[in-house]
């Protein structure tokens, strides 16, 4: 899980998930360490943040999201409870599928009505010699806007070939996602630079500790 820090024009989020929904439910960082966690998304507009710079919708349309939740305070505090809870979701159902296991029935559930409402917001595009679904061009002010690409990226990646890719960090406090590419499908870190590196540090300390113990 990369530390990232906060700057004058806002929060650098990691996007190194190799999927969409990967990044958004990686916006918690130690996850898996209660006393250590730390929550990237502080409301609506860090929300918004998120989806400028992941992608899916342009840094104006964000701005233009953020401020017409500062307007609609009510409605964008509801939004973001719900993406907050897509974002439970999605850790808990694909943390299950990288454990090799199956995803809890009534979380599946649920992704499955996000789904649907997600999916009448789309209509099928011609794309070169073939089609893809494409979110309707929404009003300026829906705030529902930025999660329809967060479902549409776990429902894709659901029913994919790729599921057996699917990894959650294996450093004990952090449980990032991961789409694991490399060749033999070996990879173990959300990235070798931090969580890796880590492990090297602790695994080398506990041999010399051991070596020290045991002269």
């Amino acid at each position: 899980m990369p530390e990232i820090g906060l700057s004058a024009s806002g929060f650098q989020f990691e996007l190194t998930g190799g999927a969409l929904c990967f990044d958004f439910a990686n916006t918690v960082d130690s996850r898996c360490a209660p006393k250590q966690r730390v929550d990237n998304l502080t409301g609506y507009a860090a929300l918004a943040s998120w989806a400028s710079q992941s992608g899916v919708v342009s840094e104006r349309k964000a701005n233009d999201l953020a401020r017409a939740a500062e307007k609609q305070s009510d409605a964008a505090g509801k939004v973001f409870r719900k993406a907050v809870e897509l974002r439970e979701t999605i850790y808990r159902v694909f943390s299950a599928i990288a454990g090799c296991g199956r995803p809890p029935e009534p979380d599946l559930l649920l992704l499955g009505s996000y789904a649907q409402e997600a999916f009448s917001h789309m209509r099928l595009a011609a794309k070169g010699n073939g089609f893809e679904w494409t979110l309707d061009q929404p009003s300026h002010d829906s705030l529902m806007t930025l999660l329809w690409p967060i479902v549409k990226s776990a429902v894709e990646l659901l029913v994919s070939g790729d599921l057996a890719r699917v990894r959650e960090c294996a450093a004990n406090n952090c449980g990032w996602l991961f789409m694991d590419r490399s060749r033999n499908q070996s990879r173990r870190w959300c990235d070798m630079k931090i969580c890796g590196n880590r492990e090297k540090v602790r695994r080398h300390r506990r041999i010399a500790s051991g070596m020290h113990a045991n002269p």
